[in-house]
């Protein structure tokens, strides 16, 4: 698929960071207007109005080393969470350079402009390890391969644009989501949307099928192998089920049998065989949430879906889609769908929290009709006061991720 071919849906709850205190902050060490900032550790990049970038070491306490002077206003700083030593600015001014790199800690800042648009630029992100940048700018959004180790020519940076399937809108900023598989890019007028990333459809990665992270498997649960179709896959010597495939994504179920601390995964792919390694565990509970970052929470009482507009309610009872909740009984064979009536009970005992405080599980089973997902209901208590609550489930000393319900007395 072409770096534009990805399919692009808008994501509503999605919020961008609000940095006022820490700019505010750092106006009054480097006296100057500081509008945005970036960091990892004690290492902070902060970029002014006037296109001055600095650099701390300290946590912001100070910035020794003489500001960068960039061409235009500086809207977006990136810093890589592992290696801060590399990060990038989008800069907001009429004419070029619009992006820069540095991989020296804002010693030196090179342009990566190469055929990129001469529009004002106002979000960048990136995965380093893939040599992946995002851009944001008044022409969309585009997507480059770069050398995030090294300097490089900046006009051998080849831009693609990700905007063909969006609306015409200037793009405000982009992000990608922890595991790098999802991107985001909010447009003035029209929202926030998301996609799979493009980058990953030349770099395989194994992430868990609910919430997009890179978390250890269980037995019985979904994982999406993101970045290619899988024709098939075997680990410890075991069949692990391709339930889904595509040239962006496929989905495989973890044998019941499988067995961890790791799994050498064994992939056959259209390009040849590929291996990459997975944690397992007896049980690594994980909520199904959309690209949108909504999850899939349902009113047990009616089916629907609970969201903004049609939210739970006081005493209700609430069904959660999850996976990663390890063995069943009876056994039950992997890669089959679970039976419509009475369906297995997850064997590991189930905890359910509701802003940190435990709610009555009623049942945990394999949720029927489906393959790799379980089924949560648990019973809400009394609610005076209507409002967002946080909501997550745990199991065997594992927690999954939170996610929240909006619920009315």
């Amino acid at each position: 698929m072409p770096p534009g071919g990805s399919v692009w849906a808008p994501a509503p709850g999605a919020e961008l960071l609000n940095e006022a205190a820490l700019r505010q902050r750092y106006s009054a060490v480097v006296r100057a207007d500081i509008t945005v900032s970036g960091s990892s550790g004690d290492v902070v990049y902060a970029g002014s109005s006037d296109g001055r970038i600095w650099v701390s070491f300290d946590g912001g306490q100070t910035f020794p080393v003489p500001p960068w002077q960039a061409a235009g206003p500086v809207e977006r700083i990136f810093v890589d969470a592992a290696e801060p030593r590399v990060a990038l600015a989008a800069l907001g001014g009429e004419k070029g350079p619009h992006v820069l790199r540095t991989t020296n800690s804002g010693s030196f800042w090179d342009p990566l402009d190469g055929n990129l648009p001469d529009a004002p630029a106002h979000g960048v992100t990136a995965e380093r390890a893939a040599g992946a940048v995002y851009v944001a700018t008044d022409k969309g959004v585009f997507f480059a391969r770069v050398d995030l180790e090294n300097a490089s020519r900046p006009d051998s940076v080849v831009w693609a644009s990700l905007s063909d399937r969006l609306p015409a809108a200037a793009a405000t900023d982009v992000r990608l989501d922890p595991a790098g598989v999802q991107l985001y890019a909010a447009l003035d007028g029209h929202g926030v949307y998301a996609a799979a990333a493009p980058h990953r459809l030349r770099n395989l990665r194994i992430v868990n099928a609910a919430d997009f992270s890179t978390r250890a498997a269980a037995p019985g649960s979904l994982l999406s192998v993101i970045g290619g179709r899988i024709n098939a896959a075997r680990g410890g010597n075991l069949n692990y089920p391709v339930l889904a495939a595509s040239d962006a994504e496929s989905q495989i179920q973890v044998p019941f049998e499988a067995v961890g601390p790791n799994v050498a995964l064994a992939f056959e792919t259209n390009a040849g065989r590929v291996t990459l390694t997975q944690p397992v565990q007896p049980v690594s509970p994980a909520i199904f949430v959309g690209h949108d970052g909504a999850p899939w929470l349902y009113d047990a009482d009616s089916g629907l879906p609970i969201d903004a507009r049609n939210t739970a309610h006081s005493n209700g009872r609430v069904q959660i889609m999850a996976t990663g909740l390890g063995k069943v009984r009876p056994d039950w064979p992997t890669g089959l769908a679970a039976p419509l009536e009475d369906p297995p009970v997850v064997a590991a005992s189930i905890r359910a929290f509701l802003d940190g405080s435990p709610v009555e599980v009623s049942r945990a089973t394999l949720a029927p009709g489906y393959i790799g997902f379980y089924l949560i209901e648990v019973q809400l208590p009394a609610v005076i006061n209507a409002g967002v609550s946080e909501l997550h489930i745990g199991a065997g000393g594992q927690e999954s991720n939170r996610v929240q319900i909006v619920i009315e007395p």
